[in-house]
């Protein structure tokens, strides 16, 4: 038998499993040697437990647990002598010792789990002989002190709740306020407690004024009937909150924030608001602090409109300046190119003018933009109001980094239209579109002349729109049959339906800007 459980002949230790890697053998065997220690000291602490509670009724199940533990402890042991001696016939053994004491366990302690959980506790059959006491005073007094005595606990016990409801309340609003002062107003009496940090906050000039028309009489004579309106509006809702200033006696003005909650009691039997408690805080700093952060907000708009009319006056003067450079020029093809730059640059400057005159100064309106880029097109030379161009836009808001990009790939795709569409003095119809059509946002030309005149080219126009489709993460898709439809597909992400928030921030490298522009 002891050859059959220490022979180790034919077996390899678990260190071979694990390449005896010492870092691995080190965690293995710190692993299991705590786990054995703390497994040996529960065992220590059930039989002193027991020691101490002689009482205890089912000490047998106390002595499994510790013999299942100590044994569950042997084998993590056994598996640190593992890791150099194969003795898995030990190992075994020690494992059947602890899986016969374990379901051993297990079996006996389910059926004694409603027995352990009746035992009552010495708290409980204290209380019952309190119970019984009681039962037995009760019993020999007279009908008359019963009912006495039973009137006197319950008028302790309605006054106790009441005390601890309004403690409760109070410190519960004082830490939600930052316990910077509270006040106590007892309706029935119309007087008004208030703890030393609520006298500060007045500069003490409510010490000797415990009412609430004191109160009102320290508030800003603007704030004072709302204030008053809505104490009257809490008592029925239960709560309340205000912000309001108060003057104090030396005619320094102090934001405050009050808040408050109603109590409820019965007032000659029925039941009605009988306190109103709270907190108040001082805001001051935080007041003064949006208000100068509000100035700066609008000195900052201010300062930026005024940036954006500059820049775009400067654009008008560069067009002022393009157009005498182009009226020294005899070269048709010349003169063509200063009209492509022209219609750019116009392009930009219609931008900067659509946000200084706008409301908010981060978006762009580029339903409203797009109709303008059109109207100002006919400016290219004579002869244009031969072709009509309609607009079907929806007012769609971007920043103004998608803006310029998309503004000057609209112009370039709207002039090839008009300039290539309809050679040899032929009429005919742009039809141009933005709108939104569900994750994108879609804008289309539409023009039923010739086709895509200028499929055969690779001038400038279209590096630029290449160019710019790529900064827009758009997708362009051309369509030659019955005239040339040219859509070109926005992401959604880049465009919202008002101004109202702010626009997204620039993602788009400043040199991708340049180049586009």
């Amino acid at each position: 038998m002891l050859d059959y459980f220490l022979s180790s002949a034919s077996f390899l230790p678990h260190g071979f499993c694990l390449l005896w890697r010492p870092d691995l053998v080190a965690l293995h065997v710190a692993s299991d040697i705590t786990m054995g220690l703390a497994y040996f000291s529960i065992p220590l602490a059930i039989l002193r437990l027991l020691k101490r509670r002689p009482d205890f009724e089912y000490r047998w199940v106390a002595y499994l647990f510790a013999a299942f533990i100590l044994l569950c402890g042997t084998t993590h042991f056994a598996s640190v002598a593992m890791l150099w001696k194969p003795y898995y016939g030990l190992d075994g053994l020690l494992k059947l010792a602890a899986a016969i004491v374990s379901v051993t366990t297990a079996a006996l302690l389910w059926p004694l789990m409603p027995k352990i959980v009746a035992i009552p506790s010495p708290r409980m059959l204290a209380e019952a002989n309190s119970r019984l006491e009681a039962e037995i005073v009760e019993r020999r007094a007279a009908e008359v002190e019963l009912q006495q005595a039973r009137d006197e606990l319950e008028r302790r016990v309605a006054e106790r709740t009441v005390e601890l409801t309004h403690s409760e309340e109070r410190a519960r609003l004082a830490a939600e306020a930052g316990d910077i002062g509270t006040w106590d107003w007892d309706l029935t009496t119309g007087m008004v407690t208030r703890s030393p940090e609520c006298l500060a906050l007045f500069d003490h000039a409510l010490d000797q004024a415990p009412t609430v028309d004191a109160f009102l009489g320290c508030l800003h004579p603007d704030d004072r009937e709302r204030v008053q309106q809505e104490t009257e509006e809490a008592l029925s809702s239960g709560k309340w909150r205000s912000e309001f200033r108060a003057v104090l006696p030396d005619g320094t003005i102090r934001w405050l924030d009050c808040r408050g909650s109603v109590l409820y009691g019965k007032i000659s039997g029925e039941l009605g608001p009988v306190r109103f408690i709270g907190t108040i805080t001082n805001i001051t700093d935080r007041v003064e602090a949006a208000e100068i952060m509000q100035a700066s907000l609008v000195e900052k708009e201010t300062l930026l409109r005024e940036i954006h009319h500059r820049v775009k006056n400067n654009l008008q003067t560069l067009l002022a300046l393009l157009q005498m450079e182009k009226r020294q020029v005899r070269d048709p093809a010349l003169i063509t190119r200063f009209d492509a730059m022209r219609s750019r640059i116009q392009v930009m400057a219609g931008i900067h003018e659509n946000l200084y005159t706008s409301d908010g100064l981060s978006a762009v309106n580029m339903g409203k933009q797009m109709t303008s880029l059109c109207e100002g097109l006919r400016q290219l030379g004579s002869g244009l109001n031969r072709i009509e161009i309609v607009t079907d836009t929806e007012d769609l808001f971007c920043s103004i980094d998608v803006a310029v990009p998309l503004g000057v790939l609209a112009n370039e795709i709207v002039t090839n239209a008009v300039k290539h569409a309809f050679p040899d003095n032929r009429s005919g119809r742009v039809e141009v579109s933005l709108r939104h059509r569900g994750q994108d946002v879609l804008f289309s030309v539409r023009d039923n002349g010739i086709g895509d005149a200028g499929k055969a080219g690779g001038g400038i126009g279209k590096q630029l729109i290449t160019a710019l489709a790529g900064q827009l993460r758009a997708e362009i898709s051309v369509d030659v049959h019955s005239g040339t439809l040219v859509q070109v597909r926005l992401p959604a992400e880049d465009f919202r339906r008002s101004s109202a928030k702010p626009a997204p921030p620039a993602t788009a490298p400043l040199d991708q800007y340049c180049y586009s522009v």
